[in-house]
């Protein structure tokens, strides 16, 4: 039935955005990103998973600030934090591409301490199996508003492209690189 199966967590929790984990063990290089560098990675709030069947996986929040700082407060307390989630996952009826997955993220709020504008970042990523057995590669897009430039000419935007490789060579190694590109 609708509904059942909404995972909810209260308190702390790891952004639900971004290509790399924020838990340095289940990230598969050794150093971050620049795409996880210019994410939000933790927030105290509301997150709400919802897996609405094989393909199709949702998750939205509310929290107190766009950034790091556990119970952090914008200004007056009156604005939140959203963020939204949309991971498409390719059904065995898409032959080689079974498995593939595509994710949507956007996430919108203000810095502890922080006024207006708003910061907003915006997430697209894929993992993609390939023919070669044990071999799977990524791609993944990184875009974050840091200002509105309308009212400080000082800010910009901020674009990370990033291409990931990993390699299953053998149970206990596996093998993953990563390349990138950024814009300021």
């Amino acid at each position: 039935p609708v509904g059942n199966g909404i995972n909810l967590k209260l308190g702390v929790w790891d952004c639900p955005m971004g290509y790399e984990a924020q838990n340095a063990t289940d990230n598969p290089n050794y150093t971050r990103s620049w795409g996880h560098t210019v994410e939000p990675t933790q927030h105290t709030g509301l997150l709400a998973n919802y897996k609405v069947n094989d393909w199709l996986s949702i998750a939205g929040a509310i929290a107190n600030t766009y950034d790091s700082v556990i119970n952090g407060r914008a200004p007056g307390q009156t604005m939140k934090t959203y963020t939204g989630v949309i991971t498409l996952t390719a059904p065995e009826s898409f032959g080689a591409l079974k498995g593939a997955t595509l994710t949507g993220a956007a996430i919108d709020g203000r810095t502890t301490g922080g006024g207006p504008p708003d910061r907003t970042a915006i997430y697209v990523g894929a993992t993609i199996p390939t023919p070669v057995e044990g071999l799977a590669a990524g791609l993944a897009w990184d875009h974050v508003n840091f200002a509105d430039s309308a009212t400080n000419p000082n800010t910009h935007d901020t674009d990370v492209i990033g291409a990931y490789v990993t390699y299953k060579a053998t149970e206990k190694l596996t093998l993953s690189g990563r390349a990138e590109y950024m814009h300021l």
